[in-house]
This record gives C-alpha cells, structure tokens and sequence, in this order.
C-alpha cells in the first residue's frame, strides 16, 4: 500500500496544474480506509458494543446522539426542549448539540436504535472524512499525490487527532479541511461555485460542532483576510458572489445559535478566562503522545516522566510530521517561487492557532476571548492545536515534495504511519443496556415525569457525573422528562433539588417533586449501600399513600407520586 510510485512536483502549483493531472486518488482513499479500521480497532471491529472512551462523557454523547434522532424524528422544531434536567427548557444547549452528526447518523438510525453503533459510526466517518479532506487541502496547496497521501495520514491519524475519539464534539471537525480546500480554489481561480460550497461547509460544521464552527471561522477568516489585504481578492466582488444563496446557507445557523446565547443569559453558560487559564497545556504535554512509538521513546527517558504524567493534553504529533512541516516553512524562507498563496496561508494558520493554544497567559487567548463573539464558549485553549495539526499537515505535504528521492519520501510516509499507530484502546465490550425497571416505564401511559435514584451530593462531581449519566442513558428508552441530568452546566435550581433529593425521602423533597408533577421515582437499590437502602425503604414506607411502590423489577423499584 505504501510503495506505490508517485511523481513529484513542485509544491509551488496548485493542484489543478500539475503535469500529471490524474493523482491516484482511490489507493489514497484506499488507504485510509484500511488504516481507519486497522488504527481503531477494536471499536472498529465491534461497534455496537465498545466504545472509545467509556464513562460519562461518553454516556453524554450517545444521549446527545440519541435525543437529536429522537427529536428529527418526532419533533424538531422543539429539539434543544431535551428531556433532561426537568423543568428547565433549552437543555439541548447545556453542551454541544451534535445535531449535524445525527444527520449523519440519521440513515442507519432507520435500521437499528443502537446507539452504540451509531455514535461509533458517526466517530468513523468523521475521522475518515478528516483524513481525506486533508488530503484535498492538500492537493490544493500545491502538493503532489504523494506528498497528499502523507497529509491524509497524519492530518487524520496523528496521536492528537485518534485521542480525541473520545471527545464526539471534537472528533467530528471533519469539514474543516474540505472547506478550506474549497477556499483556496475560490481565491485562486475565483469560480463562485468554490465559495459557495466553502460556505455550506461552514455551515455543516457549525451545526456538527460548535467547536469546529468556530475553529473554521478563524480559519476562512486568516484565509480571505490575507487574501484581501494582499490584493488577489476583492471584498466587493466576494461579496457579490456569495448573494442569496450563500445568506440562506449561513441563515441556517441562527436558530441554532439563539438557544446558546438565551441559555447563557439565563443560566450562565460562558466560561471565565480563569478557567482557560487552568487548563493551559502544561509543558508535558507537547511531549504526550498516546502511539505506541512515543510511548516507548518517552519510557527509555526517566527524566520525562515527571512531565509526562502531569500533561494535561496530548499534542505531540510525530517527528516525521514535524520535521517535513519545518521543511516546508524553511522553504519559503529560502524560495520565492515556494511562497504560494496557500502555503503562506497555512503557514500564518499554523502559527496563529498555535500562539491561541499556549492559553491566556501568552496574550492572544486573552484579547480574543474579549473581542470574538463565542470565544468564551471554549474552556480548554490546546483544542486550538486541531487546527493547527490541519494546516501543518499541508505544510508537511509540501515539505515531503521538496525531497527528490522517491525512497527517502516512501520512507518517510512510512516511519509517519507507524508513528501513528495508537496505544491499545481501553475499550472493553459493554453494550448499552436498558435495566428491566426502565424497561416497564418505558410501557407505560405516556406522557410522564420521572426522577431517579440516587442522587448524590452536588459537590461530589466524579459521583455525579457516573450516575446522572447512566440515569439519562436509562431514559432513552422512552425520552419523557427526567429531572436528572449531566453536562458542563448544571442549572442553580438543580445545584439545590439535588442537594434535597440526596436525602430522599424528606417532606420537602417530596413535596418539591409535586410540585414539579413529577409522576414516577425509579430507584435503583444496587446503587446504594446495603445497610443505607434498608434505612430508605423503610423511610419511603412511612410516607404512606403520598409515594406508593408500583413494581420491582431485579434491583430496580418504580414508585408513584400522587393521586391514584
């Protein structure tokens, strides 16, 4: 797969101008493909019953994944009401929607209702997605088949990007590079249908990953900026080639935005800079790689270990990487011919991206957090370096072309592959489950509201976190209004029902839920202490006719609130 010959051309033109006109283009596909199910297997191999990462974070997104099927399918024009942390409206926009990645999964939504498998799908197509548009950037830049083979593998697999398949919101930014791509050509040829389809990409991005949104925004915004003060475009004449049809293709994200800027008005979504400030990369973590040979190389050097345990990011992404990226910018340097349009694009990309990753204490993080209008919806500044892998890997494409030697280049595509070949994935096979007692609620008359049990103390996060999200986990099996909930944002009202319902029952915890409406309590007693549920029950009893037991079912118990 790697030794195929491939002919070199000068990285100064653009693709559309290379002698040989006709790039392998379905062995680089190929390719990825194969390297896509190798580099992520065993999730690859068994997606209805593993995943990347398993625990709350991972629970959020296959209900985020679900609620949005869910709600395309019965209800969409109500799909940020999510049926979580009941009665508060909106909730949808307590984290990333996903809602352009449900679109993707929509189609196999049809044929089955697991959500494993269509979250993994989505992570799949995304990463495949990614390192084939890095690929197209690539070839737009300049970049000969080859040197696009090596952006495909790194701009897609390098240890930063495989780690964050963990993070859906992050692992799904896979039209930014399609767009830029896209950008590039508009620039240079000036063909309207590019830029328009730079903005629908945009758009589809936005509505994938607010993340990504902003992240492509940046990046068109350095593209077309250097692009009008250098004089190769006009702003009148973009303008004039966006007209209706690109206003409707970026109308699309407003009531899509709306809900985060109401949410922020009334809960407090934005983050503080202080918070970016604490979760700065530490210096470990430009070392911190989860492949195999970084962690190797790292365990032969105990003087590391300090700072590679303390990484707080992994953002190392191979020194084949590195070194062709620092080729290609060395190249401009020393050649006029090589300073393309593009390639200094990429290269001012690569260093503005970067400089924001370093975090607030560097100083641009901090003057675009108060000037960019959704910059401090973003908590953690090395998720920058994601753009900045994107640019550099079309940097690494044209510094690959700049070496005559077709060996020493199959080499080097060679040693980069292996460079990102990831660490075993801790994903052990543990498909969804729905407990039997959420089973019957699922059958009952809807519709219903529902709180479950137990809830522990509002400041223990970690505990938290594991129940509240298998609690929403267990109502996608009926998606009626549950007072639990789990995200980055929990509502002031919750912080105080929570605190009363750790102790549950008490008179005023149960009065508050009828006041709420709240028809059903669903606890499940594995979950507490053996000695602590003996007490609860009998507490429940005391409560009479005001909160009646309805069915057990294995460690699970379904009571009633109310009248009969």
């Amino acid at each position: 797969m790697m030794m195929m010959p491939a002919s070199v051309v000068p990285s100064s033109l653009p693709a559309s101008l290379n002698p040989h006109g006709t790039p392998p283009w379905l062995l680089r596909i190929a390719s990825y493909a194969v390297l896509l199910f190798a580099f992520t297997a065993p999730v690859s191999l068994d997606p209805g019953s593993r995943a990347f990462a398993p625990g709350p974070d991972t629970r959020l997104y296959l209900w985020t994944l679900g609620w949005d099927l869910h709600a395309l399918k019965t209800d969409p024009l109500h799909i940020f009401d999510a049926n979580i942390f009941y009665p508060e409206k909106q909730t949808l926009a307590y984290s990333e929607h996903l809602i352009g990645a449900a679109l993707v999964a929509f189609p196999l939504s049809l044929f089955t209702s697991n959500l494993d498998l269509l979250l993994n799908f989505v992570l799949l197509v995304a990463t495949f997605l990614t390192a084939s548009g890095c690929d197209r950037l690539a070839r737009e830049c300049g970049a000969s088949s080859r040197g696009a083979l090596f952006a495909g593998i790194v701009g897609g697999f390098a240890g930063p990007k495989l780690a964050r398949l963990t993070q859906a919101h992050l692992a799904t930014l896979h039209f930014v590079p399609w767009a830029l791509a896209f950008a590039i050509g508009y620039l240079r040829g000036g063909k309207r249908r590019d830029l328009l389809a730079t903005l629908a990409l945009f758009t589809l991005q936005a509505i994938t990953s607010g993340h990504g949104g902003l992240f492509l925004a940046l990046a068109l915004a350095v593209l077309f900026g250097a692009a009008v003060i250098s004089g190769r475009v006009k702003p009148a004449r973009t303008i004039r080639d966006c007209g209706i049809a690109s206003i409707l293709l970026l109308l699309v994200n407003v009531p899509l935005v709306l809900p985060y800027y109401q949410v922020r008005n009334r809960v407090g979504l934005a983050r503080l800079i202080e918070d970016a400030e604490g979760y700065a990369p530490s210096l470990g973590s430009w070392l911190q790689s989860p492949t195999r040979v970084q962690t190797l190389i790292a365990a032969g050097f105990d003087s590391l270990r300090p700072s590679l345990e303390s990484a707080n990011a992994a953002l190392f992404p191979g020194f084949a990487f590195l070194g062709l990226a620092a080729a290609a910018g060395l190249g401009m340097i020393r050649h006029r011919e090589s300073r393309t349009m593009a390639a200094l694009a990429m290269a001012a990309l690569t260093l503005l991206t970067f400089w924001l990753a370093l975090g607030p204490s560097f100083g641009l993080y901090r003057w675009a957090y108060a000037l960019v209008p959704g910059f401090d919806l973003i908590r953690v500044p090395s998720r920058f370096f994601l753009l900045t892998l994107t640019a550099l890997s079309a940097l690494a494409a044209l510094g690959l072309d700049r070496i005559r030697r077709p060996g020493v280049a199959w080499a080097l595509i060679l040693v980069a592959t292996i460079e990102c070949i990831p660490v075993p994935w801790d994903a052990p096979s543990d498909p969804m489950v729905t407990p039997p007692i959420d089973a019957w609620l699922s059958r009952q008359p809807k519709p219903f509201r529902v709180v479950e049990l137990p809830i522990p103390l509002p400041d223990n996060s970690v505990r938290q976190a594991r129940f509240h999200s298998e609690f929403m986990i267990h109502a996608t099996s009926h998606w009626q209004p549950l007072v639990n909930g789990y995200s980055s944002l929990v509502p002031p009202f919750h912080t105080k029902l929570y605190a009363e319902l750790h102790e549950f029952p008490t008179a005023s915890g149960l009065a508050e839920l009828e006041r709420l409406g709240v028809n059903y309590v669903i606890v499940h007693t594995d979950m507490y202490q053996p000695d602590r549920w003996a007490e609860k029950a009998a507490d429940i009893a005391a409560f009479g006719a005001r909160i009646r037991l309805l069915r057990v079912e294995g460690e699970g118990r379904a009571y009633a609130i109310g009248p009969r």
